[in-house]
Parts: structure tokens; sequence; C-alpha cells
């Protein structure tokens, strides 16, 4: 019996939230789907989203959405991937050169799109090489699943019997007992090679400081486990790919954890930061009957498609829900509640109720 089973079993505890588990394991799919050639991130009745490197399309670098619509009439951009921080877009939000976009619209569409700009990366001949700064339990979970993956994995940690415990735990990993922030150390394990970086100590300081160093030497993929919301505007300037938020996360575990009539069909992350959820309608829902427009949605939400029927709409302003739609909403998991609100049966406390 493990750990969960035990606590399970022993405190009549239902389900159990492991922050470490839940950021090791949206690392571990955001390294695997480039490596692995993933097609598409969301497919379900008729709607697919890809992420797409706007610098291939140069005719769209520079356009706000509203321009982005008029070129690609038939798909909705609902999220950016800028400076290791999400956003969702809005009409006059621009697309710069090095964003990378998360674009919806109808299957046939996007696998069209896709040939003509799908941008994964090749898995190359080599084993894919990833340092992970911090042998903690992130460092831990992340390193047994990206070794028996195949990749090659580095753990730096400065603690010596923590190193004897990852060393007896990870047989296909090696363990650096050294200091990560020494970047004479780091260079000498050629830290310029690696493939991916990852920077999951107990600071959130050190752990941007060494991602920013590793950016700056040329690392493809660099990745940070921060934990505090303040160091949201330094973030979005210092170049990094991919950040993430135990708490944000465990938060959208949690409220997945707690739905109940079956009203969120299906949900999926975006880089640890956004969720996309598909919500089915129906006549109790107060947001029916109105135009998208008078919704008043705030900055981190967008109802990106709807499924009706056999119908796949893109909605635009003057689209109206009506009851047995499945629609597609993207919002930042910071602000996830917003969308229980949003959907929230009349006279109900929530469509997770």
């Amino acid at each position: 019996m493990n750990q969960i089973d035990f606590i399970r079993k022993n405190y009549n505890i239902d389900d159990l939230v492991n922050p470490d588990y839940l950021i090791a394991m949206e690392i571990y799919r955001y390294l695997v789907e480039k490596y692995s050639l993933t097609n598409g991130i969301f497919s379900n009745k008729g709607v697919t989203m890809l992420e797409f490197e706007a610098s291939k399309d140069p005719s769209i670098v520079g356009n706000n959405m509203i321009e982005f619509r008029k070129l690609h009439p038939e798909m909705l951009c609902v999220g950016i991937s800028r400076h290791g921080k999400i956003l969702i877009p809005h009409g006059n939000d621009v697309i710069e050169k090095n964003d990378t976009l998360f674009v919806l619209g109808d299957k046939v569409t996007m696998v069209e799109f896709q040939k003509k700009f799908y941008t994964k990366h090749k898995r190359k001949a080599e084993r894919q090489k990833v340092m992970i700064i911090g042998g903690g339990r992130t460092g831990f979970y992340l390193g047994k699943k990206l070794a028996d993956f195949g990749a090659f994995v580095k753990i730096v940690e400065s603690n010596k019997a923590r190193c004897h415990y990852l060393t007896n735990h990870l047989p296909n990993v090696m363990i650096l007992n050294e200091n990560g922030t020494d970047i004479n150390f780091l260079m000498n394990e050629n830290l310029e090679d690696m493939d991916a970086f990852v920077t999951c100590t107990g600071f959130d300081e050190e752990n941007l400081l060494l991602a920013l160093t590793a950016k700056k030497h040329g690392v493809e993929d660099v990745i940070s486990k921060i934990s505090h919301e303040s160091y949201d505007e330094l973030i979005s300037t210092l170049g990094i790919d991919v950040v993430l938020n135990p708490m944000d996360l465990s938060a959208s575990t949690i409220l997945r954890m707690i739905k109940g009539d079956k009203k969120l069909l299906s949900n999926v992350l975006l880089q640890g930061q956004a969720e996309l959820m598909e919500i089915y309608t129906d006549d109790s829902m107060t947001v029916l009957g109105k135009p998208l427009k008078h919704l008043d949605l705030p900055d981190f939400c967008i109802i990106a498609a709807i499924n009706r029927g056999e119908e796949t709409i893109i909605p635009n302003g003057d689209t109206v829900l009506r009851p047995g739609d499945r629609v597609v909403v993207v919002c930042l998991i910071s602000n996830i509640g917003y969308v229980e609100k949003l959907f929230r049966p009349s006279g109900r406390r929530g469509f997770f109720k």
C-alpha cells in the first residue's frame, strides 16, 4: 500500500492534491509533447486547438486580434505565450514575432492549417538532455518521468543526504551534489548543450536568476517554478519559456475534482497557466439568450468555440448561447472561479454543484 492509499483508507479522504507532482507532470507534458511530436493539444466534437509559432507566418506578426480574424476568419486565437506568461488575447492585442499562439477552429480547418505552419520540433537523433536545478519533490518526480521517457537527465542538488536518496531511487538519472547557483559549475556541466533547463528550488529569486542565466546561454526551453504572483511583471521581461505556479495548478485541480453534475465535459491546461474547458449548457443558466458582447467578459477569459449539434461555431460578439450547446471557454487558472459564476444555473451555486 502506498502513502496515498494509506491516507485515503485511514483518514477517510476522497482525493489528495500534491502541488509538486502537478508541477512536475505539467513540465513533463510540455517537454514530451515537443520531443514526441504530439499533434494538436485539444480535439473534441469537431473542435481542434494547435500551438503555433507566430514567426512562421510573417503575415500575422504586428496584427491585432481583429486583423488576425480577417486573415483567418475560420479560426480564433485563444491564448498567447509571451516571455513565460500566458495571455488571453482580445481585439486590440498585437501579435509579436516571438509569440507562441494557441489557435482554435473546426477540425478540418485546423488540419489544413497544421500542414502549412505546424512547427513542432522534429525528434533529434540523440537523447534529449535536461538539467534540473533542485532535487526536492518536484525535481524527483520530473527526473523520474523524463528518465523513463528516455531523456538524459541531470539533477543538481546541494544537500548531500538528499543526493544519496536521489541516487538510490533514480538509477537512470545523474545526481550532482553541488550548488546550482555556481555558474562556472553549470558551464563545466555543459549548460549550453542542454535542450531544457528547469529550476525548481525552494526559492523564487534563485529560480528566476538561474532561468535567466540559462536563457542567456542559449538553452532552448527554460522552465521555472514560481510560487509568488508578485513576480509577474518581472517574469514578463525575462524571456523565460514557461513559468508555473503550484498554487494555481492546485486550485484548478481541486475545482475539477469537485464537479458534480457533469456540466464540465472536458478540460486541458495551457502551459499550466490557463485552462480550456468544454461546458454543457442547459436552460437553467443565466448566460443564455444574450449576445456575447453583452456579457462583459473580463480580459482573463474568452469564449472560444461552440459545438451546436453537428455545427461548430467560432463565435463573435453577436453570437448567442442556447441550451444544449457545448461551449469551449479559455480562462487563466488564477481566475477560474469566474467561469463557474458565468455558467451558474439560476438559483444554484454553480455548475460544479
